[in-house]
């Protein structure tokens, strides 16, 4: 089964560049592309791997719409990346002291460009500590769980197993893998993953998403309304 590709949200003011910049990255990632920087809460509804931010655009600039991200319940810390075809220094400095996690130039080769993403990309999901998907914010440094700001009571082995499934949405994360990363060089009984997961749909009833158990594959999150 293929490995779904890594989501990118990208802010460009300019339909040209946005065409552009979603033909360049859509063999390496999923795009969501926005000319409207002020849509920036539906693209983080889903769980991104990355946000690529024109730095100068008319309405909300890319370095207002990065101080509005980064304080947003529901983002992930996930990497940050300015765009520019501006050369003005106090400009381009201005970005990266904002506290963006990359700068690129509009003159690079796109095969640098997808190259310093993916290296981006790579770091934080080795990284990582938070994994947001609807309204549902996991932060595994606690560890916890908020489900609308308020606090979830999960069991530990409930947070994992949603963790992962946040992680590998929208694709089907396999029962091995959950397996192997909630219970480590153990043999578990295909009923317990299962109690597990019927219990996270028991307090998560709420929630825009369910949780699917595809036979013969494993467990999916999906919209609710793909579901119906």
């Amino acid at each position: 089964m293929s490995k779904a590709l890594p989501k990118i949200l990208l802010f460009d003011d300019d339909p040209e560049n946005l065409k552009l910049y979603t033909g360049m990255f859509t063999d390496h990632f999923h795009v969501d592309a926005f000319q409207n920087p002020f849509h920036f809460s539906k693209g983080l509804a889903h769980d991104t791997s990355a946000v690529l931010i024109d730095v100068l655009m008319p309405v909300m600039s890319g370095i207002e719409l990065y101080k509005k991200l980064v304080v947003h319940p529901a983002y992930n810390g996930c990497p940050i990346v300015f765009i520019t075809a501006s050369k003005i220094e106090e400009v381009m400095l201005e970005a990266i002291s904002t506290g963006g996690s990359e700068f690129l130039s509009r003159s690079m080769k796109s095969t640098e460009m997808i190259l310093r993403v993916r290296n981006k990309i790579d770091n934080y999901h080795q990284n990582r500590t938070t994994f947001c998907l609807g309204d549902i914010r996991i932060d595994m440094t606690e560890p916890g769980c908020a489900f609308r700001n308020q606090n979830l009571p999960l069991t530990l082995i409930e947070l994992k197993i949603l963790k992962i499934l946040i992680k590998t949405y929208p694709a089907v994360c396999e029962r091995e893998t959950i397996n192997q990363e909630v219970w480590p060089g153990m043999k578990v009984m295909s009923t317990t993953v299962n109690t597990h997961v019927s219990n996270l749909r028991q307090k998560l009833m709420d929630w825009n998403y369910e949780i699917l158990s595809i036979k013969n594959h494993g467990i999916q999150i999906i919209p609710k309304d793909s579901s119906r």
